[in-house]
């Protein structure tokens, strides 16, 4: 069964920004781990277009721990400056993605 996609998210106007993210926290080193995969990701989503503000409060959450022990990933969807929707993945995405645009990913 898929989440509810909220209504906020699915009446937007676009841009958006749409992240998915390895948030695994099972090794010493995985906080750090986490913010280097999300400044590549930030890099990549201004590299697109994306508004700074967008850029760093998708950023907060991407980088806030959890208390989710283990393998992880995030979903984040972000635009105006404003984080529109995130989830918690039961395990990391099969690629991470940043990407800017009309709909969400």
């Amino acid at each position: 069964m898929l989440p509810e996609i909220p209504r906020e998210l699915a009446l937007h106007p676009g841009p958006v920004a749409s992240v998915y993210l390895e948030v695994s926290r099972d090794r010493g080193g995985a906080p750090h781990e986490v913010r280097l995969r999300w400044q590549a990701l930030a890099t990549q989503l201004s590299e697109q277009g994306a508004d700074d503000k967008t850029v760093d409060a998708a950023g907060v959450v991407a980088t806030e721990v959890r208390s989710q022990p283990g393998a992880a990933g995030r979903a984040i969807f972000a635009a105006d400056g404003r984080v529109l929707h995130d989830i918690d993945l039961p395990k990391p995405p099969r690629r991470e993605l940043a990407r800017w645009a009309t709909l969400p990913h």
